[in-house]
């Protein structure tokens, strides 16, 4: 599963991001995505359900000043370009052991550089109101040099499991000093009777990690396997309340974009960022235990134009909020809020 997680006044319709992938090719991040059997229906969890609930309802994001990530020997220091046209420092894996998004790095100096400036462009026209959102942050491709071009203005909210990825993504936060970016070292799914998972460390592909059982190379017993804490993006609002006021979010999973957006209803409900970037791929969101039809409808039903959305195809798409100036001026509003209050504490 590769595991890759917003969003001003620009009133384009939804676009779709040509950008294709293999089952074991290149992705974004091993934000960890549990695959489960049940549907959870209802907006929220009634008390008896929440007893019966064993995921983490209080999960701590890392700051600068919690981040610890020693270098390691898999460790690879390298530069990727940002979006303000210098560079940072990144710190992947061999391309032995990575091929696609570590060897791209080494090679190219960038991944994925087109979307990673398209969303700076957002942020850039729509005055750096909002935060971003990046579910399955891998290395750090997207979050380091956005939360360098972002930096001062706006946060960045990253999610990764696994812990050996989530190191090198510690360690180019640490290395750049960015105290803009806080992450989740958790997995996601919805609201489930479990408290952890087992994820699979991909040899030579590591943003083809995937949820133990997910894909077959991943019960070999040679694979390092690690069991990663289990939450919610609703029970990360709940202790982060700045989620609420997302610009941009990216969701790039693998598959498991289904079972993560199960556990961001209520999020999606009350504060849905105003563009989501996702890649959906029918057959694995359908192994993965959900459908197209039900991602679609979930999406849909939190006012996102899914026009441009081929249910047959594997795309990365570009969905706007359909009331994108409502949306837009609600970060605002809470731009200018928070500007007024921090002169007051400073006074």
């Amino acid at each position: 599963m590769v595991f890759r997680a917003v969003f001003l006044l620009i009133l384009t319709s939804a676009s779709a991001i040509a950008h294709t992938h293999t089952d074991t090719g290149g992705g974004h991040g091993a934000g960890g995505f549990l695959q489960t059997s049940r549907q959870i229906d209802g907006h929220k969890l009634s008390e008896d359900m929440k007893s019966a609930t064993r995921f983490v309802h209080d999960p701590k994001p890392q700051s600068l000043t919690d981040m610890r990530a020693a270098m390691t020997a898999d460790m690879h220091e390298m530069e990727i370009s940002t979006p303000i046209g210098d560079s940072v420092k990144l710190f992947g894996y061999p391309s032995s052991e990575d091929i696609h998004v570590s060897g791209s790095v080494l090679r190219t100096g960038s991944w994925d550089s087109g979307l990673v400036n398209s969303v700076y462009t957002i942020f850039k026209e729509n005055n750096f109101s909002g935060h971003f959102f990046d579910v399955g942050g891998n290395i750090g491709t997207y979050t380091v040099p956005l939360a360098h071009a972002l930096y001062g203005r706006s946060k960045v909210f990253t999610v990764e499991g696994l812990p050996s990825i989530a190191s090198h993504l510690k360690k180019g936060v640490l290395e750049n000093k960015l105290d803009n970016v806080f992450l989740y070292e958790y997995a996601l799914s919805g609201p489930v009777s479990d408290d952890s998972l087992n994820m699979s460390l991909n040899p030579t592909n590591k943003g083809g990690s995937a949820v133990t059982g997910n894909k077959e190379w991943t019960s070999d017993d040679h694979i390092q396997k690690f069991s990663v804490p289990l939450t919610t993006v609703d029970a990360m609002q709940k202790v982060t309340p700045e989620l609420g006021y997302v610009l941009v979010a990216k969701m790039d999973i693998e598959g498991n974009e289904g079972q993560a957006l199960l556990g961001a209803k209520e999020f999606l409900a009350s504060s849905p960022p105003c563009y989501l970037f996702i890649e959906l791929q029918p057959e694995w969101l359908k192994r993965a235990g959900t459908t197209i039809e039900s991602v679609l409808k979930q999406l849909e039903d939190a006012n996102y134009d899914t026009s441009t959305v081929n249910p047959t195809a594997v795309n990365t798409y570009k969905l706007p909020q359909r009331d994108m100036p409502s949306c837009v001026n609600r970060l605002a509003i809470h731009k200018q809020q928070k500007t007024q209050s921090d002169s007051v504490t400073q006074n």
